[in-house]
């Protein structure tokens, strides 16, 4: 792996459980009143696997004249019309930002979990007309002052704001980052970390670690970015692990920065 000067490496790993194969596709087009909202959704399972309870995370563009700002009216609504336990959490919103709760919602994160057979589908509704609320599956976090901790109801997870380390079951040893470079020093992401809670919802929470890889003696090398994802219900957790080089650029003669190409000044191999 080799990193230039303030670019990113990302790596995507999901811990216990793969999940591929399956796609989510949104049908605003269905026609309704003004202000109403009636999206089809259909999920599509393409690897030939059972899925039971299959979380999944999407964006959803909502219409200006849908004139969402009321989030709690919203229900997702199986193929028999029961309401399946969702989030719903604003990424954009129709001139505002996604915290100015008085503007519409532009795009909206949807998070819930689907049944779908091999080779077949699953649709659902986003509606806004209100109604009988889901039952949700458990997951709750607790922000304390050594570390946040994750019920999902089937595990429980902890990441420690000491080191950045996260802790759960039938793990031999906490997880944490570890690295070579081509002397064969190695690298830890074990160290000091900043842990927040970047998202706290009923079917998803995400914790974010930040840190820096470190040799024994202390020595930094490269920092990095962490994503926790729990989901209600799981006994998994998925990780995205950012690998950030935010050595300076070097200028040129020109004052144009040489840090764009492989080996360049800034660079680190490991």
């Amino acid at each position: 792996m080799k990193t230039l000067g303030h670019l990113k490496t990302v790596c995507t790993v999901l811990v216990c459980l793969v999940l591929t194969s399956l796609s989510l596709n949104a049908d605003t087009t269905v026609a309704v009143q003004p202000g109403s909202l009636n999206v089809l959704l259909t999920v599509q399972e393409t690897a030939g696997a059972i899925r039971i309870d299959e979380p999944i995370t999407s964006g959803v563009p909502i219409p200006h004249d849908v004139d969402l700002t009321d989030l709690s009216t919203l229900r997702l609504l199986d193929n028999s019309n029961q309401p399946v336990g969702a989030q719903f959490t604003p990424l954009a919103r129709w001139g505002g930002t996604p915290e100015n709760h008085s503007k519409p919602v532009r795009w909206l994160l949807l998070d819930f979990q689907s049944a779908v057979p091999p080779h077949e589908t699953a649709t659902y509704r986003l509606v806004n007309s209100g109604g009988a609320l889901p039952a949700y599956p458990r997951l709750i976090v607790s922000d304390a002052r050594s570390a946040v901790g994750i019920d999902t109801g089937v595990a429980q997870f902890s990441i420690s704001k000491i080191d950045g380390r996260l802790r759960g079951p039938d793990l031999a040893q906490p997880v944490y980052g570890r690295v070579l470079d081509p002397d064969g020093r190695v690298y830890t992401t074990t160290g000091l970390a900043n842990v927040t809670v970047a998202l706290n919802g009923p079917m998803r929470a995400s914790i974010q670690v930040k840190g820096t890889y470190r040799d024994e003696s202390g020595k930094d090398r490269l920092d990095y970015t962490s994503r926790y994802w729990f989901y209600a219900g799981q006994p998994f957790v998925r990780l995205f692990h950012t690998v950030e080089n935010n050595t300076l650029c070097t200028l040129d003669e020109n004052e144009q920065p040489t840090c764009y190409d492989i080996g360049s000044a800034g660079s680190v191999t490991m």
